[in-house]
C-alpha cells in the first residue's frame, strides 16, 4: 500500500514544484514560503472530517515536543528551499534534491532504528553519483554561476538537515494520523514562517505584506490554489506512506523520482540548458531510485 501512496506524493510534488518555480519568478521566495501553506489550509480543513481529530489533552508530551521541534525545523527548511529555487536553475536543484534519499536512510537508521537493505545502500551510491554529474555544468554566465553555487550550497545543507529532522515526523504520525499531523504542523508553521520573514525584512527593508504582493496574489490566485491543493495531497500521501512502509527512507526515494520530469520542466518551460553529462547523471539517479523498488 505504501508504494502507490509514495507515487501519488511524487506526482503531485512535480506539479507543485513546477508551479512554485513559475510563481517565484514574480513573487519573492520569502512570501512564497508562507503563502503556499496559507493556500493549503482550506484543503486541509476539508480533509479533517475524514480522520480522527485530537483534543490537546488527548496527546502526550512526546507528541508536543517532537511536533514543536519539527515545525521549527520545517520553517527554516521552507525558507531556504524557496531561496534556492529563486536563485538557481531547477534543472540543477531537482537532481540535487535526490540526495535527500541518502540523508533519509541515515536519519531513519539513527532516529527510528530502521536498517536499510543492500539494494537501499546501492541505490544511495548511484544517487550520489548521479547528483554529482547533474550539478556539474561547463562555463556559464558569471552571475548565473554564482547564483547556482549559492543554490547548491543551500540544498546540500537541506539534504543533511532533512535527513535528521524529517525522521522524527514518523514518531508523531504513529501517535496521531497523517491528516491531523499535516494540518497541525502547517497551521503552526504559518505564523512562525511569517515571523522569520518579518524579522529578516526589518534588516532588508522588505515588508512582510505589501500592496504589490497582494496584487500579485490576486492576479495569480489560480496558481496559489493549485499549489495549496498539491501541497496538501503530497504531504498527506507522504505521511501515510511513511507509516505503512518498512523504511521511511524508501518513501523519500520514490518521491525523488520527480527528478526527470522536473529537469524536463526546466528545459521546456524555463528554457534551461541541460548538457549530456547531466543527462547521464539523470540516468544514474533513476537507476538508484529503481533499486528501491526491489526492497
Amino acid at each position: 500500500m505504501w508504494l502507490p501512496l509514495a507515487l501519488i506524493a511524487m506526482s503531485t510534488l512535480v506539479l507543485r514544484r513546477s508551479t512554485e518555480k513559475h510563481l517565484t519568478s514574480r513573487i519573492s521566495a520569502g512570501s512564497m514560503a508562507w503563502l503556499q501553506q496559507v493556500a493549503a489550509v482550506p484543503f486541509m480543513l476539508a480533509l479533517l472530517p475524514f480522520a480522527r481529530f485530537y483534543l490537546p489533552g488527548q496527546l502526550s508530551g512526546t507528541f508536543y515536543a517532537i511536533t514543536i521541534f519539527y515545525v521549527l525545523a520545517q520553517s527554516v527548511d521552507v525558507i531556504l528551499y524557496f531561496k534556492a529555487i529563486e536563485v538557481g536553475d531547477i534543472s540543477i536543484i531537482a537532481p540535487l534534491l535526490t540526495l535527500t534519499s541518502v540523508g533519509s536512510l541515515f536519519g531513519a537508521y539513527f532516529v527510528l532504528g530502521q536498517v536499510p537493505t543492500f539494494a537501499g545502500i546501492l541505490g544511495a551510491a548511484l544517487i550520489v553519483t548521479g547528483a554529482y554529474l547533474t550539478t556539474r555544468k561547463s562555463r556559464t554566465h558569471v552571475s548565473a554561476a554564482i547564483n547556482n553555487r549559492l543554490a547548491i550550497a543551500i540544498i546540500l545543507f537541506l539534504v543533511v538537515f532533512r535527513g535528521f529532522y524529517a525522521s522524527f515526523e514518523v514518531i508523531s504520525l504513529r501517535l496521531t494520523n497523517p491528516i491531523y499531523f499535516n494540518f497541525v504542523t502547517s497551521l503552526l508553521g504559518i505564523p512562525l514562517v511569517m515571523l522569520l520573514i518579518y524579522l529578516r525584512g526589518r534588516h532588508t527593508g522588505r515588508p512582510l505584506v505589501s500592496r504589490e504582493l497582494l496584487a500579485g496574489v490576486r492576479r495569480r490566485w489560480l496558481g496559489f490554489l493549485f499549489v495549496g491543493l498539491t501541497y496538501t495531497i503530497a504531504f498527506t500521501a507522504t505521511f501515510a506512506a511513511k507509516l505503512a512502509s518498512p523504511d521511511a527512507g524508501y518513501v523519500t526515494a520514490i518521491r525523488n523520482a520527480q527528478v526527470l520530469p522536473l529537469v524536463l520542466v526546466g528545459v521546456f518551460f524555463f528554457h534551461e540548458h541541460v548538457q549530456s553529462r547531466q543527462w547521464l547523471g539523470v540516468g544514474f539517479l533513476l537507476a538508484g531510485l529503481a533499486c528501491y523498488l526491489r526492497v
